[in-house]
């Protein structure tokens, strides 16, 4: 395994919370964290049905570098990865900002938290303002766009993140989704080719879904 911090870890100092300020790491930091975020096991849980998608592409931004203001694998900042997963698995638009994207959701239980789910961070303990956002992959881990390391995986149980934990919120749009799952599966399931459009990404989303689904 690489070092995790090489001499030249740092181009700039970098920012405490998510969307404070431009920062821009050194991509060769990342290639050394990319393969061993890659490398480790994730949670032990079951992935299967439509929420599967959103988990599977959260994966895929893993190792990715932070920056202000980034949405794509450049570089990216916490709210503009949970956006642009949302809207690559399931065509779901959210909005920009971490705190907007709390106000969408629906707000859950803690102990209703379920695979695709939100987690929202304030900075200050106990503030009502939230600052940081990641999404939940079971296990009772998260992927979040880190300012100091970019996507990795974080456990909730951490002691920071149990001090700065603000709230828990689901996409409610994801339950159209699924109905869209359940609709066009028969469709899809028997000519995938027949009923895409190429390079549409919803309906190629529905059509892995639906057969990860029936598969298991």
């Amino acid at each position: 395994m690489k070092l995790k911090y090489p001499l030249s870890i740092l181009l700039i100092v970098l920012a405490v919370s998510c969307g404070r300020k431009t920062v821009v790491t050194d991509r060769r930091t990342y290639d050394g964290d990319r393969e061993e975020v890659l490398s480790r096991p994730f949670p032990d849980v079951p992935i299967s049905g439509t929420r599967s998608v959103i988990v599977e592409e959260a994966r895929k931004w893993l190792g990715t570098p932070y920056r202000y203001g980034g949405e794509d694998m450049n570089g990216v900042d916490c709210s503009g990865m949970v956006m642009k997963v949302y809207q690559n698995a399931a065509n779901i638009k959210l909005p920009r900002s971490s705190r907007e994207q709390q106000q969408y959701c629906n707000r859950i239980d803690r102990n209703d938290i379920a695979l695709g789910d939100l987690v929202f961070f304030s900075s200050k303990r106990g503030s009502g303002n939230v600052s940081h956002v990641g999404i939940y992959i079971g296990g009772d881990e998260f992927i979040h766009s880190s300012s100091s390391r970019g996507v990795i995986v974080s456990s909730l149980a951490e002691k920071y993140y149990v001090a700065h934990y603000h709230s828990t919120g689901r996409v409610g749009a994801i339950k159209e989704f699924q109905k869209r799952c359940e609709s066009l599966s028969g469709t899809i399931l028997n000519d995938s080719t027949a009923s895409m459009r190429p390079g549409d990404k919803e309906a190629e989303a529905i059509r892995d879904a639906v057969r990860k689904a029936m598969s298991e």
